[in-house]
């Protein structure tokens, strides 16, 4: 085999994970769209916004009970976020899920960084929802997807264990960051700029060599993304560059599901440009220029932050 096809066979995720990766994508739209039968867009937003927040520590050796705290938490400073709006309320609110979070992140590691970014969405978003449906979706979905991942047998993600003061300081700074930034995206009223909150919340870990990997890793599979997302979305119709965007959301499922992260960045940023510029009605190098912009932003406010206050990864013991 060529070394050229054995760096394209990379990119393509192993069977088992597509399978795995497969199961949990159907059983999750079914979920949605269970939801949005019985109580309308409210309902199936909060269950995406649910089923997302559960995604990782149900992917570890969590308990039910701390899978069910999580769960209300998160579904309570959704609907916060969405009774109380504003850039200076929306920022508390994005700070308090990061602090309510806490013990599970004390405990798992920072595998609970998409929650400031559910919440920043839930604030930063033009559709109007009801805060009871979406808090209901939200918690409900999440207890339901957690079962579904478990009954997937999808084996536990590997983090690094954390000193304990590198993880407090950690906490507080992801939430001092991603809460100015959500008041910055809201106050400027910047279109797609909560993708700022995404970079910073997934690049910035409490260590410091990892956070930059982590940023290097997020602008380079953006920008392979962003590019390919381009141009099949201003080449294909409509239709076949939203199933683009299927396919490569699943894709970057099953990246993520076996640590390729360059890969699954890559496939999330083709689907992200692909579905924006059809549902939206955008242009497709736009929304790719934006998506870069903004990830590269977000991503050096990380690395900048990461430098100043991260611990050294020697501090670490192994995982």
């Amino acid at each position: 085999m060529t070394l050229a096809a054995r760096r394209a066979l990379r990119w393509v995720p192993p069977a088992g994970a597509v399978r795995a990766a497969s199961k949990a994508a159907a059983l999750l739209a079914a979920l949605v769209a269970s939801a949005g039968l019985l109580g309308g867009v409210d309902l199936a937003v909060g269950a995406l916004l649910g089923a997302v927040a559960i995604l990782g520590l149900a992917l570890t050796a969590a308990p039910w009970w701390e899978l069910a705290l999580f769960a209300v938490a998160v579904a309570c400073c959704v609907a916060g976020a969405l009774v109380v709006s504003g850039p200076i309320a929306s920022a508390a609110w994005v700070a308090l899920s990061v602090a309510v979070t806490a013990p599970s992140a004390m405990r798992h590691g920072a595998v609970t960084a998409v929650v400031p970014v559910l919440v920043a969405v839930a604030a930063t978003g033009t559709q109007e929802l009801s805060p009871a449906f979406a808090c209901a979706g939200t918690a409900a979905a999440a207890g339901l997807f957690a079962l579904i991942l478990r009954l997937l047998g999808l084996g536990p993600l590997q983090s690094q264990r954390i000193p304990w003061h590198a993880m407090v300081w950690h906490l507080v700074v992801m939430g001092a960051a991603t809460a100015t930034a959500t008041a910055a995206v809201i106050g400027l009223g910047l279109v797609h700029g909560v993708w700022v909150v995404v970079a910073i919340a997934t690049v910035l870990v409490p260590m410091r060599d990892a956070t930059i990997r982590a940023g290097r890793v997020r602008v380079a599979g953006t920008v392979m993304g962003a590019a390919v997302g381009t141009v099949l979305a201003t080449v294909l119709p409509p239709w076949a560059a939203l199933a683009i965007a299927l396919v490569a959301l699943l894709w970057g499922l099953a990246s993520a599901l076996v640590a390729r992260r360059t890969e699954f960045v890559a496939y999330v940023a083709i689907s992200i440009v692909c579905a924006t510029a059809v549902l939206g009605g955008e242009a497709a190098a736009g929304v790719a220029v934006q998506r870069v912009g903004y990830t590269l932003a977000g991503a050096g406010i990380a690395i900048l932050l990461g430098l100043v206050t991260a611990a050294r990864d020697d501090a670490a013991p192994a995982s």
